[in-house]
């Protein structure tokens, strides 16, 4: 897995309820790092909530990770960020991924979305 921080111990995450902002349109991008041959990395996008809350971004590859706290997370990102590029996933491994916004006492959940971990052949002569 991708080397992220692990989840903060005693943070309640919650489901959306109607009405909550949370982030939405998730897309990915997995391919090749231009700069380092054989390196993977995926571009993580979203569109963040209106109200600029903290958000951070939570990922896993085991099923039913997210329910059965088998997952990493990114740091605390700034209000506002909308993108975070993830390197070193798994060729072909399928991840699973989340944003997470911040509210007063707990952080609510966007819906999951699913990106498979680019394959980058590197030739040699």
């Amino acid at each position: 897995m991708p080397s992220l921080v692990l989840p903060e111990d005693g943070v309640t995450v919650v489901e959306a309820t109607e009405g909550q902002e949370v982030a939405t349109d998730l897309t990915s991008e997995p391919r090749c790092d231009a700069t380092t041959p054989g390196r993977t990395a995926s571009a993580l996008s979203w569109r963040a909530p209106a109200e600029g809350a903290e958000q951070r971004v939570d990922l896993t590859f085991f099923f039913q990770g997210f329910e059965t706290g088998d997952f990493v997370a990114t740091p605390t990102l700034p209000p506002g960020q909308t993108a975070y590029l993830l390197l070193d996933t798994e060729p072909g491994l399928q991840y699973q991924w989340r944003v997470l916004t911040r509210t007063i006492n707990e952080w609510v959940s966007s819906d999951a979305a699913t990106f498979r971990g680019a394959v980058c052949v590197v030739d040699e002569p």
